[in-house]
């Protein structure tokens, strides 16, 4: 397992895992982590891929909160807040997304989200601008050299930001705003995975960080 220093008071982190490289390693280590509802769960995963990213998930948020708090996995006890989101007593914060191969956790010391999208080619993104979009926005993605690019690099934005404050989606998405706004920026997986972090500025980012179980 890679070890790397954790700042729970200073900075913002993002982790990345490969759910295919640590499932196996998930079913042979450390399924002792999940709780029976969690196993029960993700038992009624009917698409095994799924189950995979669910299990993998859990194990992973598990594992590195335990070492922000320099305590055992089976120690991280996780609560709900008023709105819903998961979170953890005494920090730190924490948010998650996934698609595709790849799930992202994002840490810091305050409230962050974090959203991650598969770009699909074949999306015809002009049909759903308007309803996300202001219009200063819809004009940044038609003039973009890659407009496509700029529509999921604008949507994980929006999602980032939502997933922050905890609202999740919303009828009035245009009313999300993310033109110049601090603590807002996008990021690259690979050529078919895009996502943007929301979060305190005041917490410098460190960027991603590749995390193994194995």
């Amino acid at each position: 397992m890679e070890t790397t220093d954790f700042n729970l008071h200073k900075e913002t982190l993002i982790w990345k895992i490969i759910v295919a490289d640590e499932i196996q390693t998930c079913r042979q280590l450390h399924m002792h982590l999940l709780s029976q509802s969690e196993i029960e769960k993700s038992s009624r995963f009917r698409n095994i891929a799924d189950q995979e990213r669910y299990i993998v998930t859990r194990v992973l948020v598990k594992i590195i909160l335990a070492r922000y708090n320099n305590c055992l996995p089976e120690n991280i006890q996780l609560i709900k807040n008023d709105k819903g989101k998961p979170i953890l007593m005494g920090g730190p914060c924490f948010n998650i997304a996934h698609s595709g191969k790849f799930i992202v956790l994002a840490c810091a010391p305050e409230d962050v989200g974090i959203d991650m999208e598969y770009i699909n080619p074949d999306f015809n993104y002009r049909d759903v601008l308007k309803a996300c979009f202001t219009a200063t926005e819809q004009q940044k993605i038609h003039t973009s050299i890659k407009p496509l690019i700029a529509f999921y690099q604008g949507w994980c934005r929006k999602e980032a930001i939502l997933k922050m404050e905890g609202s999740g989606i919303t009828d009035n998405v245009t009313a999300v705003s993310i033109v110049d706004r601090p603590g807002l920026v996008n990021f690259d997986l690979d050529d078919y995975h895009i996502g943007a972090l929301a979060y305190n500025s005041q917490y410098p980012l460190q960027g991603i960080q590749t995390f193994t179980l194995s």
